[in-house]
């Protein structure tokens, strides 16, 4: 098991990896995947927007940067951009703060991965998102199936 943690990228063509995100709360894992080369990426994003555009030394950290950087890796190992497509699990309201409120980084952060995902072309195939529970999320590049652990829920294949 390979542990992304908060504001890390990783990516493998290996398929007897396991990527995780453990305890996401607004936090937001991003997951893309090539299904055709098998190539296999999980962003640990923690903030919407970085301060500067680049993300200095932290790219992970900004939905505006990580995906970029995460799409770089993975064509660096093998992926085809036109082939990606995406899952998405965390972004969990952790106080209770209106939906719209700048307070909620949970909804801040899913908004802004998504747009950045539309801008890339890259489709949304399945979400574990919102809500107001932490989760974890195991990501299996053989398979491109995620599973996602809620707390007080069962476990969800998605």
């Amino acid at each position: 098991m390979i542990r992304v943690g908060m504001a890390e990228g990783y990516v493998t063509a290996n398929p007897s990896s396991v990527l995780a995100a453990l305890g996401l709360g607004s936090c937001v894992a991003v997951m893309l995947y090539d299904p055709v080369r098998r190539v296999a990426g999980m962003a640990h994003v923690m903030l919407p927007t970085s301060p500067d555009g680049r993300g200095g030394t932290t790219p992970y950290k900004f939905a505006d940067t990580a995906i970029p950087r995460l799409v770089e890796e993975m064509v660096k190992a093998g992926a085809k951009p036109s082939q990606l497509v995406a899952k998405l699990a965390g972004g969990a309201s952790m106080f209770q703060t209106a939906a719209d409120s700048p307070l909620n980084i949970g909804q801040r952060n899913i908004q802004a991965v998504e747009e950045e995902l539309k801008r890339l072309n890259i489709r949304v195939v399945a979400t574990r998102i919102g809500g107001n529970v932490g989760r974890s999320v195991y990501f299996y590049p053989a398979t491109g199936i995620a599973r996602v652990r809620s707390i007080g829920q069962e476990e969800q294949e998605f």
